[in-house]
């Protein structure tokens, strides 16, 4: 059994405005990774579509809704992590609509909140 390596084709840059990102899709015949969501469909009734949606740092990513899944393209969880942390209230999140979503500001500040600063910053603030 020989392994491939998979590949994700990109679009040409030139095409689409900077702050779009679009999600990764294979050549034909390639396979696509476990876990990857694709527009194959599911059951007879639902498929998985996918949008193209803003970088949470843009002007118009700002109040842009994410989905938990879009959400963890930018953040180092998975969508049910997500929604796990935002019931439980640890992390910023939308309601509206009954529905978790996340705003650029959201994933900005989840983003600051796992930072971690450096040592020497860390005792300069103990020292004042």
């Amino acid at each position: 059994m020989s392994t491939k390596e998979v590949v994700p084709v990109r679009p040409d840059e030139d095409d689409d405005p900077p702050s779009l990102v679009e999600p990764p899709t294979w050549a034909a015949g390639e396979e696509v990774p476990p876990g990857v969501a694709t527009t194959e469909p599911l059951t007879r009734s639902r498929t998985v579509t996918r949008r193209r949606v803003p970088y949470p740092g843009t002007p118009e990513g700002a109040f842009f809704h994410y989905t938990p899944e879009e959400a963890s393209w930018f953040l180092p969880w998975s969508a049910l992590q997500l929604k796990r942390k935002a019931y439980a209230r640890e992390i910023p999140f939308n309601e509206g609509g009954a529905r978790v979503t996340y705003t650029g500001r959201d994933i900005c500040e989840i983003s600051l909140m796992t930072a971690v600063r450096p040592l020497a910053e860390t005792v300069q603030q103990r020292a004042s």
